[in-house]
This record gives C-alpha cells, sequence and structure tokens, in this order.
C-alpha cells in the first residue's frame, strides 16, 4: 500500500511539474512580446488597409490572432496580408494567424500560407523566421 501511494504522489509531482512555468500550455518567450494593442495599432496603420478587427484568442485550441480585415480595392491584397501577418509574428510567442480578408466585392486569401490564410506556428515559422521577427515581410 506504501508503494502505490509513494507511485501516486510521483506521478502527480511529474504532472504538476510538467504544469508549472507556463500560460495556457505555452513556454516563457526568449523575447519581449510586443503587446497586443501596439501590434493593432502598427496593422492600423498599414497602407491599403481599410478596416481591421483583429484579436488575441487565448483558449485552447484557437491559441492565435484572429479576425477580419477589409482591403483597398486598388492595394496588393497579398503584400498587405503578407506585412500583417509580418507584424503579428513580434507578439505572442507560437501564436497561429487566422485572418479573413475581403477587398472589393470578394474574400482574399493569403496565397503564400496554405490552407485558406490561416498560419500555423511552424509555416509562420518557415515564412518569416524565428520570433519575434522584426516586422517586415521577407523579400521574394
Amino acid at each position: 500500500m506504501h508503494a502505490r501511494r509513494l507511485v501516486l504522489f510521483t506521478i502527480i509531482l511529474i504532472v504538476l511539474a510538467g504544469c508549472s512555468g507556463s500560460e495556457s500550455g505555452k513556454e516563457k518567450p526568449s523575447y519581449t512580446p510586443v503587446p497586443d494593442q501596439d501590434l493593432f495599432a502598427q496593422i492600423d496603420q498599414l497602407p491599403g488597409l481599410v478596416s481591421s478587427d483583429i484579436t488575441f484568442n487565448d483558449s485552447f485550441p484557437e491559441y492565435g490572432y484572429v479576425g477580419r480585415v477589409v482591403i483597398d480595392p486598388q492595394a496588393d491584397a497579398q503584400k498587405t496580408l503578407d506585412t500583417l501577418y509580418a507584424i503579428l509574428r513580434q507578439g505572442r510567442p507560437d501564436a497561429g494567424i487566422g485572418i479573413s480578408g475581403s477587398q472589393g466585392d470578394g474574400g482574399v486569401e493569403f496565397e503564400l500560407l496554405p490552407g485558406s490564410g490561416v498560419g500555423t506556428p511552424d509555416q509562420l515559422e518557415e515564412r518569416y523566421g524565428p520570433q519575434p521577427g522584426d516586422g517586415a515581410p521577407p523579400a521574394d
């Protein structure tokens, strides 16, 4: 009986140790993330962007930036979305990005990332490099 208690106690300690030091299951970043409000303010100043409604969703499993943007009909939608994603990479660590866009009468998908504009942390790192990034899209 004593051995079972010891094993159970050890398992509980291991589980608790795995949960400590993290926020919503995420490790602390090795950089200071730019606050969300600062990121959103940068995005609102993007040329070619008519409006944006972006938030951060920290509920599991949706950990990431989500929202909608309206792009000016005369703007290069892909360049605008690429810059927007690069800006958001300065934010929370390992956050996904799922932004839907519209331009004129139609929707716009971010063609540089597969999956209808939804960027997983791995896809985002491949495109923009490790976080925090500098807010500029890569030169293609």
